[in-house]
């Protein structure tokens, strides 16, 4: 007598916590694989320094969109150092200090 799983089909089962702890863990993959880093050339870079360089320079306000791995995110404030060691900025916000790694900036609104 050959009854494949069907012996055990019956007892199948998830729990709550798992099926909420899976379909978790399925939406953070889908926004991972949805949200890419960018990646840009010397040129992009470039302008991104010269227009970090100003809003030092000018003590200006500037928007910044930037990667997470759960979607860009936007933040608006001065530009008070930028550390070519680390590849980072900090930006002086009402909310507190940010540091953003240049490498993930989207765009940058001045």
């Amino acid at each position: 007598m050959q009854r494949g799983n069907l012996l055990w089909e019956g007892s199948r089962m998830i729990l709550p916590e798992h099926r909420k702890r899976l379909l978790d863990y399925r939406d953070q993959v889908e926004r991972a694989a949805k949200y890419l880093r960018p990646v840009w050339d010397e040129q992009q870079l470039e302008e991104f320094q010269y227009l970090l360089s100003w809003a030092i320079g000018e003590d200006r306000e500037v928007t910044l969109r930037y990667y997470t791995q759960y979607g860009p995110r936007e933040v608006g404030g001065r530009v008070t150092k930028i550390d070519p060691l680390h590849k980072q900025i900090q930006v002086d916000t009402v909310t507190g200090r940010h540091w953003i790694n240049i490498e993930e900036i989207l765009e940058i609104n001045g």
